[in-house]
C-alpha cells in the first residue's frame, strides 16, 4: 500500500499538478476575500508584498501562494490569538462596582387588560422610538427653518446685483443694435 502511494506522489508530483494550484489558488483568493472582509488592509497587504517577493526566488506559483498564505495567517494569528480574552483587572473591577451600584428595584408598569396580541414592552419601546424620531424631526425642523432664513437673506441681497446685471445687459444689446445700424448705414 505504502509503495503505491509513492508511486503516485511520484508520478504526479504536487508541485507541478494542476488541481492543486488551482485549489492554492482558490483558497488564496478565499483568504484575501476574507481578509477584506474583517478590514485588515496589514495582512492583504503582508500576503501581496510576500507574494510577490516570493515571485523573485521561485517560479512556481503553488510554493508563492503557499508561501504567503502560511507566513499572512502565522502572522494572522499570532497577533490576534494573543489579546483575544484578555481582560484588565481594574477594568473588571470598575464595571463589578459599576453594576453594583446602578442595580435598584424598578417599578413595570402593568396594564389591567393587555391584548393577546400586543405585549406591553413592544409597545412602550414603540412609542419611545416614535417619541424619539418625533424629537429628531423637530430639531430637523428648526435647523431647516435656519437654513431657509439664511437663503432668504442671501437672496434679498443679490437680488440688488441681479437687478444691476439686467440693465447692464438692456445696455449692451442697445449698444450692439446702435453699432449694427452703423455698419449697416455704411
Amino acid at each position: 500500500m505504502l509503495s503505491k502511494l509513492k508511486g503516485f506522489i511520484n508520478r504526479s508530483n504536487l508541485l507541478e499538478n494542476r488541481m492543486v494550484l488551482y485549489s492554492t489558488f482558490f483558497v488564496s483568493i478565499a483568504s484575501l476575500v476574507f481578509f477584506t472582509v474583517k478590514n485588515d488592509v496589514r495582512c492583504i497587504s503582508l500576503f501581496t508584498v510576500l507574494a510577490f517577493l516570493t515571485t523573485f526566488f521561485h517560479e512556481n506559483m503553488i510554493v508563492v501562494l503557499l508561501t504567503a498564505l502560511f507566513v499572512t495567517y502565522a502572522v494572522y494569528l499570532s497577533n490576534g490569538s494573543s489579546a483575544e480574552g484578555f481582560t484588565d483587572k481594574d477594568k473588571e473591577e470598575d464595571t463589578e462596582s459599576k453594576k453594583k451600584t446602578t442595580t435598584t428595584p424598578t417599578k413595570k408598569k402593568t396594564k389591567t387588560s393587555p391584548e393577546p396580541d400586543e405585549d406591553p414592552d413592544d409597545k412602550e419601546t414603540f412609542n419611545n422610538k416614535k417619541r424619539k424620531a418625533y424629537e429628531e424631526l423637530k430639531g430637523e425642523y428648526i435647523d431647516f427653518k435656519v437654513v431657509q432664513k439664511e437663503l432668504m437673506d442671501n437672496v434679498n441681497e443679490i437680488h440688488p446685483l441681479i437687478e444691476k446685471a439686467d440693465k447692464f445687459l438692456e445696455k449692451l444689446t442697445n449698444y450692439k443694435e446702435k453699432y449694427k445700424n452703423k455698419s449697416d448705414d455704411a
